[in-house]
C-alpha cells in the first residue's frame, strides 16, 4: 500500500511531465515545425485547440487579405501620389517663367495701377462734374425794374398810376419786396401799382431776396397830366354827368372797347369777350346796374367792377380767386377769347368805366 506521502509525490511528476509535454508542444508551435495551429489565452493560460483552430482560421483570414493587396501597387499608387504633389510644386524656373521678366513685373504693376488710377481720377471728375451741377443749381438774385403800364389816369384826371413789372432771376426763386404798390398785390407779386397824386413823383424801389443774398433796383416815376379831348371846336372838358354823351363800341373780332365822347374817341381798351362755345350777344344794349364786386359761385372766380347791359351778361375786370388774388393767367388772355359771354376788361378799365360813366349808355356789340 502507497502511503499519502507516496501519492503526492507521484501526483507530483505527474504534473511535472504533464507540463514538461504541454512546454514542450508550445515550443514547437512557436517554431511552427507541426504546421499546427495552437492558441494561447492569454487571460487564461489555458489551452484550447478548437478555439485555437477558430481564432487562427480567422488570422489566416486576415493574413489573406494583406497577401490579396498586391504591396507592389500600394507603393506604386504611394510613389505616384508624392509625384503629384512634387509636380504641384513649382519649381525654380516655372517660378521665374509665371514671375517673367522683373522689369516686366514692374510695367505691368505701373499699369494695373494706372488702371485704377484713371478709374479712381474718372470718378472723381464724375463727382466734380455733379458737384459743379449742384453749383449751378444755385443763383445769386439779380433784378430790373420795367414800366408795364402807364401813365394812366382814373378819378377824372386827379390821379396818374403806373404799374411796373420786376424782371427777376436766382435759383431758388427769389422773393421780391416792393417799396410800394398801390394795388395790394392785385396784379400778382412781381407788378406794383403807384398811384401820383398832381404834380408829384416817386422813386419805386423792389428788391429781389434769396438765402443767397439779394439785389435791389429802383425808377423814378413822374405825374403826367391827362391830354384834354378835342372836338370840331377845340378844346373841351369831358362831362361825365349825361349818359347821352357817350357810347360804347364793342369789337369782338378785335377784342377791344371803344368808348366815345360826343361821337369823338375818348378810350380805348383790351378786352376777352366770349369764347366760341358761349359766344358774347351781339346787337345794341344800354346799361343798366352796377356791382362793385360779385362771387360767381358757377365758375368758383369773382370780379370786380361790374356794369350790366344785357341780361346776365356785364362788363367786368378779370377773375379773381378766392383769396382776392388776381388769376393771372386770366389776365394774360385779354386780347382773345375767353369769358362765358361777358366782357371782360382789365381791372383799371373796368374800374374806370364803373367810375366814370352813367347808367344808360348805349352799347353796340358787333
Amino acid at each position: 500500500m502507497k502511503t499519502g506521502k507516496e501519492n503526492i509525490i507521484q501526483k507530483i511528476i505527474l504534473l511535472l511531465i504533464v507540463l514538461t509535454i504541454t512546454a514542450a508542444f508550445g515550443l514547437c508551435g512557436c517554431f511552427n515545425m507541426t504546421g499546427e495551429n495552437t492558441y494561447s489565452d492569454k487571460g487564461t493560460g489555458i489551452e484550447s485547440g478548437t478555439e485555437s483552430i477558430e481564432i487562427v482560421e480567422n488570422d489566416e483570414e486576415e493574413s489573406s487579405c494583406f497577401e490579396d493587396t498586391n504591396l507592389g501597387e500600394l507603393l506604386d499608387e504611394t510613389e505616384k501620389k508624392d509625384s503629384d504633389k512634387i509636380a504641384d510644386v513649382p519649381s525654380e524656373n516655372q517660378k521665374q517663367d509665371e514671375a517673367g521678366d522683373p522689369e516686366e513685373g514692374t510695367v505691368r504693376e505701373e499699369s494695373l495701377d494706372g488702371e485704377n488710377n484713371q478709374e479712381v481720377n474718372e470718378d472723381i471728375e464724375t463727382n466734380t462734374d455733379e458737384g459743379s451741377i449742384d453749383e449751378e443749381e444755385y443763383m445769386l438774385p439779380d433784378i430790373k425794374l420795367e414800366i408795364y403800364q402807364g401813365p394812366e389816369h382814373a378819378q377824372e384826371g386827379n390821379i396818374c398810376y403806373y404799374r411796373i413789372k420786376a424782371i427777376v432771376s436766382g435759383i431758388p426763386e427769389p422773393n421780391i419786396i416792393f417799396s410800394k404798390d398801390d394795388s395790394n398785390g392785385t396784379w400778382g407779386n412781381n407788378i406794383s401799382q403807384v398811384n401820383l397824386g398832381e404834380n408829384e413823383s416817386y422813386t419805386l424801389t423792389a428788391t429781389a431776396v434769396n438765402f443767397l443774398g439779394e439785389a435791389s433796383g429802383s425808377i423814378t416815376l413822374d405825374w403826367v397830366e391827362m391830354e384834354q379831348q378835342e372836338d370840331g371846336q377845340g378844346t373841351e372838358e369831358v362831362n361825365f354827368s349825361s349818359s347821352s354823351n357817350f357810347k360804347i363800341d364793342v369789337d369782338i373780332t378785335n377784342q377791344v372797347v371803344i368808348v366815345y365822347y360826343k361821337g369823338n374817341v375818348l378810350k380805348e381798351m383790351v378786352c376777352s369777350g366770349g369764347t366760341p362755345g358761349s359766344p358774347t350777344p351781339l346787337g345794341n344794349f344800354t346799361t343798366t346796374q352796377k356791382i362793385y364786386y360779385s362771387w360767381l359761385p358757377k365758375y368758383s372766380v369773382g370780379a370786380y367792377y361790374f356794369v350790366r347791359f344785357y341780361g346776365s351778361y356785364l362788363f367786368h375786370s378779370v377773375p379773381f380767386d378766392s383769396s382776392g388774388n388776381m388769376i393771372i393767367e386770366e389776365y394774360e388772355k385779354l386780347g382773345t377769347p375767353a369769358s362765358h359771354g361777358c366782357i371782360r376788361l382789365a381791372v383799371e378799365d373796368a374800374k374806370w368805366i364803373y367810375e366814370n360813366l352813367p347808367l344808360g349808355v348805349e352799347v353796340f356789340i358787333y
